[in-house]
C-alpha cells in the first residue's frame, strides 16, 4: 500500500493535533508532522518527503497564503489544502495564484476534508462554490488591470524607464542625474513625464506600479 504523507500547519495546537489524529485513522494516511508556525513548516517541508500540506490562513509569523507560495517553491510537487475559519475572495484568489488547489472551511465535516485531500491527489480542485466564483472574478479583474498597466508602462521611453528604475532604487534627483550622466533639470523633466504618463501623482505611486509589474 502506498501512503499519503501529510503535514498539518495550524496555530491552534489542540485543533491541529485532533485533526492529525483523525487523519491517521485513514488506512493510507500518515501525518509525520504537526506544526504551529510558518518557520516550523518550512523546516519540515525541507527535510521530509510530504505529499499534502493542510495550511491555516492565519499563522503567527507569516500569512498562510505567503507560506503556500514559499512551500510550493521549496517542493513543487506538494499539494496544498487551505483550512481556514474565514476567507475573502481576494485571499482565495491569492491562494490560487500561490498554488493551493483546495480551500476547506474549518466548519466542514471531516469527511469533506478527507475527500478534498484525496481530490487534490487526483489533481482536482476543491473550493466552495461562492468563494470560487468570487475569486475567479478577482483574478479576471486583476489580469485586466495588469494588462492595462502594462500598456501604460509601454508609453515610457527607454530613458524614462531608466529614471524609474533609479527611483525604485531610492535615488533622489541629484543621484539619478549623477548615475545617468544627466542634468538635475533633465531628470526633473523625465520624472514629471513619468508621473503624467502613468497617471499618478507621486514618485512612490509610480514606483509601486513599476514594482507590481516587475519593471523595476
Amino acid at each position: 500500500m502506498s501512503y499519503v504523507r501529510l503535514i498539518v500547519v495550524d496555530d491552534h495546537l489542540a485543533f491541529a493535533e485532533a485533526l492529525a489524529e483523525r487523519l491517521r485513522m485513514e488506512p493510507d494516511f500518515v501525518v509525520p508532522a504537526v506544526v504551529t508556525s510558518g518557520d516550523a513548516a518550512r523546516r519540515e517541508v525541507a527535510t521530509r518527503e510530504l505529499d499534502v500540506a493542510l495550511v491555516d490562513l492565519g499563522l503567527p509569523d507569516v500569512d498562510g497564503v505567503t507560506l503556500v507560495r514559499e512551500l510550493r517553491v521549496m517542493r513543487p510537487g506538494l499539494r496544498v489544502v487551505m483550512v481556514s475559519a474565514g476567507g475573502q475572495a481576494e485571499q482565495v484568489a491569492e491562494a490560487i495564484r500561490s498554488g493551493a488547489t483546495a480551500w476547506v472551511p474549518k466548519d466542514s465535516s471531516i469527511d469533506y476534508l478527507i475527500e478534498a485531500v484525496r481530490g487534490v491527489l487526483r489533481d482536482e480542485t476543491r473550493f466552495p462554490g461562492r468563494l470560487l466564483t468570487e475569486a475567479l472574478t478577482v483574478l479576471l479583474r486583476t489580469e485586466h488591470e495588469r494588462g492595462a498597466a502594462k500598456e501604460t508602462l509601454a508609453r515610457l521611453t527607454a530613458r524614462e524607464l531608466e529614471v524609474l528604475t533609479c527611483m525604485a532604487d531610492g535615488l533622489g534627483r541629484a543621484e539619478i542625474a549623477e548615475r545617468l550622466f544627466l542634468s538635475p533639470n533633465t531628470v526633473r523633466t523625465h520624472m514629471q513625464s513619468i508621473l503624467g504618463k502613468l497617471g499618478v501623482h507621486s514618485s512612490l505611486a509610480a514606483v509601486a506600479l513599476g514594482r507590481r509589474l516587475e519593471i523595476c
